[in-house]
């Protein structure tokens, strides 16, 4: 009875301690899967984390390498266009004068010089108020003083208010405007001035913008003479007069002074201004239809470049199952030397 209890005895520790072991073992591996899950996720946000940066820096970089194209193809597109401006318009006025200088013109140049001599001379009717208006208007006499400014000086008007803006933006103020017509020379009184300002702020912001000033500009081309010629034609606001003033040279010569050579000399430079102007609108129009070409030609090549990218990316993807193939196979044989190494201890232990 003895022997019996002390093999019973014996058999039940040696059970406690097969089952402690497979406890401990179970416990170690659990750990372990813990800790390689563990692992696994922060590698996965690792992995995530330097894929996200890995893209936020290549979206960065591709931003600046589109920008830096685009402006090098602005840059090689403006200097090409701007070249070729030149040579049309140089082209175009050689042609112009030579051909003013030959009987084909006679007609053309008699029937404009008529016209023009019309304009100069012709008394105020009812049938042109609103020409006789604009040619008596402080805010076009203002502009032809302007314009004779930014020709000479070759600003633009952008150029031209941040020279006189204290902090060099896009706004005048009132009293910054009335240097800028005090600095011009427009022999004005307040009242005229007062007006000006109050047709040049459109918006009524009591600031006057770059955009403002450059309206009220192209209207003064359009109505006080050929746009282009630096003859300007208006009322003298101090003397009442009608006038031919040259932006480029200063020269006024009033409706009394005008001898008819020196109005078929006005004459021939606003034929030669009218062909460069038309022109400019012309070479202007080819241009921004070549730059249209040139965006779809960028487009198209940023589409085939992302197809060629797309298409790559296929055929890795097409390749990989070879790859997870060769993987899933050593995985099993992992898990097939795990269970085999498992089998064995448990042999061990249960003797």
């Amino acid at each position: 009875a003895a022997d019996t209890e002390l093999r019973a005895e014996i058999a039940i520790r040696r059970e406690v301690a097969r089952l402690r072991i497979l406890h401990e073992a179970r416990e170690r591996r659990l750990n372990k899967e813990a800790e390689l899950r563990a692992l696994r996720l922060q590698r996965a946000r690792e992995k995530t984390e330097r894929e996200a940066q890995v893209q936020t820096y290549q979206k960065e970089e591709r931003r600046e390498r589109i920008r830096q194209d685009m402006e090098q193809l602005r840059l090689e597109w403006d200097i090409k266009w701007g070249q070729q401006l030149a040579n049309n318009l140089k082209s175009i006025e050689d042609y112009t004068r030579s051909w003013l200088e030959q009987k084909d013109s006679r007609n053309i140049f008699e029937k404009e010089l008529k016209r023009i001599e019309e304009e100069f001379y012709a008394p105020p009717r009812v049938d042109n108020v609103a020409r006789e208006r604009a040619l008596s208007d402080p805010v076009n006499i203002t502009m032809v003083y302007i314009e004779a400014k930014l020709t000479v000086d070759g600003l633009l008007m952008q150029d031209l208010v941040h020279l006189f803006s204290e902090d060099g933006s896009d706004y005048l103020t009132y009293q910054q405007f009335r240097k800028i017509i005090a600095t011009c020379g427009v022999e004005l009184d307040e009242p005229q001035i007062r007006d000006i300002i109050e047709k040049v702020d459109d918006d009524k912001d009591r600031l006057i913008s770059v955009e403002e000033l450059t309206r009220v500009l192209n209207d003064q081309r359009e109505t006080l003479g050929q746009p282009g010629s630096p003859w300007k034609q208006y009322v003298d606001p101090a003397q009442s007069v009608m006038c031919y003033h040259n932006i480029l040279t200063g020269q006024k010569i009033f409706e009394g002074d005008m001898r008819r050579q020196q109005l078929a000399d006005i004459t021939k430079e606003a034929i030669v201004h009218k062909r460069l102007h038309e022109e400019s609108e012309r070479t202007y129009a080819a241009k921004l239809q070549d730059w249209e070409h040139i965006m779809q030609n960028y487009r198209a090549k940023s589409i085939q470049w992302m197809y060629r990218r797309w298409k790559a990316r296929q055929r890795v993807k097409s390749k990989i199952w070879k790859t997870d193939a060769e993987r899933r196979k050593r995985l099993a044989a992992q898990k097939v030397l795990a269970a085999r190494r498992l089998q064995r201890w448990w042999r061990r232990a249960k003797r």
